[in-house]
């Protein structure tokens, strides 16, 4: 069994392994590019079997009760009438589907791994694998050999490359934009999205704030869409027909810094290792 392992990358995945070997007795550093850590991104979903993980580190309950329990999802056209419906409350038998902020996630994780090896404004400068073990050369000038290097940096991985070099992003197309949902007297905290003329408007709520809102914007190329633009006129034949969410629209933020936008780009990745050198979650797919 491997028993010196690098993690590259401290976001939800790289922080929930390392817990992991962890509580089976593999001690495992952990690096972050990042000087500290930051939440990166809004809200997150957690299925059961995403939940079960936390579960099986001692999390879930501490997790559950800071969380949103979601009962149902709902698809409705923009006036917002129901075009379709499931409930998520027997989705994954014991345990619930739920939305939380993700720094709430992150502070756990960062807790329950206290006395981990991490190491933050560290990156890796260059890899060479031979047959029993991986040179990784650091930032600062040191070197040190490991059993496995796991990328878990995410979609614009360093580690893929030595993984699969031929694998690249490709625009999905379409442009999505995501910030925190105003508070509205009468909204409903279900999940649920207002489908449009290639447009689309998702809330996701979270339990600690008001949620968040996604729009989603169809189109052929990227760039397609002037990012600059209000939300308000990219989406406002949402509000024509339904007084809720031009009440939504009218409140939400013009700081620009609340507002992530972003060409949606896609990374589906069959090969995800190569000799010992592994990735995970977005790094590969």
């Amino acid at each position: 069994m491997a028993k010196k392992i690098l993690i590259v990358g401290g976001g939800i995945a790289g922080l929930t392994l390392l817990a992991c070997l962890e509580k089976r007795g593999i001690r495992a550093r952990l690096i972050e590019r990042a000087p500290k850590f930051e939440t990166i991104g809004y809200v997150i979903g957690l299925f059961p079997n995403g939940l079960s993980i936390l579960k099986y580190l001692g999390l879930e309950k501490s997790i559950i009760e800071k969380s949103e329990i979601l009962e149902r999802y709902m698809v409705r056209d923009m006036a917002g009438k129901e075009i379709w419906s499931c409930s998520l409350k027997d989705f994954g038998g014991e345990l619930p589907c739920i939305e939380l902020e993700r720094a709430v996630l992150q502070t756990a994780l960062l807790e329950k791994n206290k006395d981990a090896d991490i190491r933050t404004n560290t990156t890796v400068t260059k890899l060479e694998q031979t047959s029993d073990s991986v040179k990784v050369s650091f930032n600062d000038g040191t070197q040190d050999y490991f059993d496995i290097v796991v990328g878990a940096d995410g979609i614009n991985s360093q580690i893929r490359a030595e993984v699969d070099g031929k694998l690249r992003q490709w625009y999905s197309g379409f442009s999505y934009w995501m910030t925190w949902m105003p508070e509205v007297p009468g909204v409903s905290h279900t999940i649920g999205n207002y489908v449009g003329r290639r447009k689309l408007l998702g809330t996701f709520p979270s339990k600690s704030s008001n949620g968040m809102m996604v729009f989603f914007g169809a189109a052929a190329s990227e760039h397609a869409y002037d990012h600059t633009a209000p939300l308000q006129k990219l989406f406002g034949e949402f509000a024509e027909s339904n007084k809720v969410i031009a009440e939504i629209l009218r409140r939400l933020t013009e700081n620009p810094a609340q507002i992530f936008h972003h060409d949606d780009n896609e990374l589906r990745g069959k090969i995800w290792h190569k000799g010992r050198v592994v990735c995970v979650g977005d790094a590969v797919h």
